[in-house]
């Protein structure tokens, strides 16, 4: 599913003649690669890196276009994870990989955010996107895709209860300054690309609609009656509980161990309490 900016599965890295020195002669330790099996002391070329980085990216957008966030989340990272050592070499081939992938996982936790009901777990889901969206802004300030997915970050965040936003720095400031956070982030996204694009529209009409806010309410709504819901069915079986309880029959050992005296009084006890009560209601 691809549509502008909404699904960002990234982008091609365009071929380029690539320096013959990479650092540290163009290798890398194996076993500094996620679930790579080497035999050895095996080093790693710099072009292999890239290609694992890759194949980790292509995996991850096939577990985004399945939905499965956490899983294309957990590729990007391992790309990531790849490209570690090659970060602060400015090579275009790794920055845009880099970009990429930060992007992935920015759009992949916030989709999972939006299908959380409760605040606090999607709050976690949206720090974390907020933080990979920086990072990629911190690789190419003038992405669109960052300043767009931030903007939608953004819009989420300021729906979520205050108990929720206070656990984290990055969620500072009131809903109203979170949402004009978003609008910024929109703006600057249609600055940049400098034309009209439907997905950034239509993010700005979900904006100014609350969307979020109303969804949030929803989600809330519907927790709280399940949890009313799940109470009541506590106490009915506690209830049909006790009266199975009562309804067991006795075996004629259990009736020797009965104080009938003191049964017998409390009989006459509440017999006698249930008069009183009349006499003084009537």
């Amino acid at each position: 599913e691809e549509e502008d900016r909404e699904d960002d599965d990234g982008d091609d890295a365009e071929e380029e003649d690539m320096e013959e020195d990479h650092g540290r002669d163009g290798y890398i330790d194996s076993s500094q690669l996620p679930g790579y099996q080497a035999e050895g002391d095996e080093r790693v070329s710099f072009d292999s890196c890239l290609a694992i980085a890759n194949s980790y990216k292509v995996e991850g957008n096939d577990k985004f276009k399945n939905q499965e966030w956490s899983e294309a989340m957990e590729c990007y990272q391992n790309a990531l994870q790849v490209l570690e050592p090659y970060k602060s070499i400015p090579f275009k081939q790794v920055k845009e990989m880099l970009t990429s992938c930060h992007l992935n996982i920015a759009a992949s936790g916030y989709k999972k955010s939006v299908g959380m009901k409760r605040d606090l777990e999607a709050a976690r889901e949206l720090d974390l996107a907020l933080q990979h969206c920086k990072e990629a802004l911190s690789l190419d300030p003038r992405s669109v895709k960052a300043y767009f997915r931030q903007g939608q970050i953004y819009a989420e965040i300021s729906a979520l209860e205050d108990a929720a936003r206070s656990q984290y720095d990055s969620f500072s400031g009131s809903a109203n300054i979170l949402t004009q956070r978003s609008r910024d982030s929109l703006l600057q996204a249609k600055s940049i690309l400098g034309t009209n694009d439907n997905s950034i529209a239509a993010a700005f009409e979900e904006l100014e609609a609350g969307a979020a806010k109303k969804r949030r309410k929803e989600y809330r709504t519907s927790l709280q009656m399940s949890k009313a819901s799940d109470a009541t069915m506590e106490r009915s079986d506690k209830a049909a509980e006790r009266m199975n309880q009562k309804n067991i029959p006795r075996k004629a050992e259990d009736w020797n161990k009965i104080d009938l005296d003191g049964e017998l009084q409390r009989l006459e006890y509440e017999s006698l309490r249930q008069v009183i009560l009349v006499l003084c209601t009537g």
